[in-house]
């Protein structure tokens, strides 16, 4: 055997390989839609493709060292002059550290046509997600059935119910959504689906949510403004008096990008806080009241559904604002397994109990009614 050919052959094999999943890297969904709609691609999956590109990739950098040791003498006369001497800074040798150093620098600061094939591929993976769905929130799939459940706003009985009448094999509601999908060979996504028509319905204005829902960016602002009753008018407004100028019918990607390119996640948190400082949507009726007496016997207002800003609201204001007993209130989560302090908002109370503020609601009416 020819070590020399050996190392040749090798480098070339490696590197035909690395373009193959460097192209599939470039155009695969993005994580958390590969992971939620179990995105295979020849049999294998996001995670196997970017391990085979990992250890391509230093089989190809061995291959490379290699070759360079036994090509030394050839790449030394690279870099000889007319004279015969070793000159690291040859012509050839500026004009290609000149083109890395353009390709790099160009990435980084987003300069045409560099930025386009970076765009390019973005297209490509959110066209991906239409066509896949977005999961309800990061890593939903690692969920258990339970915690799922609750996040989502689901009836868990009903949920396990449509599940076991779909034929889906399950252990229990502590089993997590993937491995639920890979005993019954599914995507995690199609488990959701079987479950969504045990969602619980909340009647009344859906509030803005405290952190950027997923697949938020690709929303235009009309749709977020009709999602979350909205006035479509007061928020442009606004948006104009702070400098960020917003058409309707952009998406909050595109809004975000067009104003100094803005971070969407930027532009949330600044509507976010328009929301909350100032009424953008019209007059809304006041949701329907459940009447329940508190530990004292007093008749309570608790309403039906979360009013907008619950979830910035400490446990001490929701209690003072109706009439609750919050000694008594936190004793009762305490049975439920959920620890609060009083001072905490509610948002960091479900967030350090892995709940979704909607969730913890739910609880706090229940206790209430108690």
């Amino acid at each position: 055997m020819n070590l020399r050919k050996i190392t040749s052959l090798t480098m070339m094999l490696s590197f035909i390989l690395l373009v193959i999943t460097s192209i599939l890297l470039y155009i695969v969904p993005q994580g958390r839609i590969a992971y939620w709609a179990d995105w295979h691609f020849w049999g294998m999956t996001k995670t196997q493709w970017a391990n085979l590109h990992i250890n391509l990739g230093f089989l190809f950098l061995l291959a490379g060292f290699l070759h360079l040791f036994y090509n030394w003498k050839p790449m030394l006369a690279y870099m000889k002059n007319r004279s015969r001497q070793v000159k690291v800074f040859t012509p050839s040798f500026i004009v290609a550290m000149a083109l890395c150093l353009v390709v790099g620098v160009g990435t980084l600061l987003e300069v045409p046509p560099l930025s386009t094939v970076i765009s390019f591929g973005d297209s490509i993976k959110d066209k991906a997600a239409v066509k896949y769905g977005e999961p309800p929130y990061g890593h939903a799939e690692l969920s258990s059935l339970k915690l799922f459940a609750k996040q989502t706003n689901l009836d868990p009985d009903k949920a396990m119910e449509l599940l076991k009448k779909a034929g889906i094999k399950f252990d229990d509601e502590k089993q997590t959504i993937v491995d639920i999908s890979k005993a019954n060979k599914i995507a995690p996504k199609t488990l959701a689906d079987i479950m969504k028509s045990a969602k619980i319905v909340v009647v009344g204005e859906t509030p803005f949510p405290e952190t950027a829902p997923t697949g938020f960016g690709r929303k235009t602002l009309a749709s977020v403004c009709t999602e979350y009753s909205l006035n479509m008018k007061a928020i442009v407004r606004e948006l104009d008096r702070q400098g960020i100028r917003a058409d309707r019918d952009g998406t909050i990607k595109d809004i975000a990008a067009d104003n100094n390119g803005m971070d969407p996640h930027a532009l949330f948190e600044i509507l976010h806080g328009i929301v909350g400082q100032q009424p953008a949507s019209a007059p809304m009726p006041a949701p329907a009241k459940a009447t329940a007496p508190n530990k004292t016997g007093v008749e309570v207002n608790f309403p039906e559904t979360p009013p907008t800003g619950f979830g910035r609201k400490t446990l001490n204001d929701i209690c003072a604002e109706y009439g609750l007993n919050s000694q008594s209130i936190v004793s009762e989560l305490e049975k439920k397994d959920i620890r609060a302090d009083p001072e905490s908002a509610i948002k960091e109370i479900a967030a350090n109990n892995n709940m979704d503020p909607h969730g913890l609601f739910e609880v706090l009416r229940g206790v209430v009614q108690k």
